[in-house]
């Protein structure tokens, strides 16, 4: 399956989550896009993947800590969905 007109790095991670056999960390849940590349995403079981671009260093981080803190993004991803939309398209 191919997707257009998303950034590489997102289609490079969609198909990371893909096998022949299905969705190996669920299928896309939850998908934000926002300016100059950055877009974030979470799986229906949880997993989660984003990629932020220089100037936002720190919303990276914060993610990055809670990333290390096994944080489950399940739980936010209502209110990640309006923060990040909120915040990316501010810029």
């Amino acid at each position: 399956m191919r997707w257009s007109n998303i950034p590489e790095s997102l289609e490079e991670t969609l198909q990371a989550w893909l096998s022949p056999a299905g969705w190996k960390v669920g299928p896309p849940r939850m998908v934000a896009l926002g300016a100059d590349g950055a877009w974030f995403i979470l799986s229906e079981y949880g997993a989660a993947a984003w990629e932020i671009p220089d100037g936002f260093e720190s919303l990276a981080e914060t993610w990055d800590e809670w990333e290390d803190e096994e944080f489950e993004w399940s739980e936010l991803a209502v209110i990640l969905n309006a923060l990040v939309t909120r915040f990316l398209l501010a810029s």
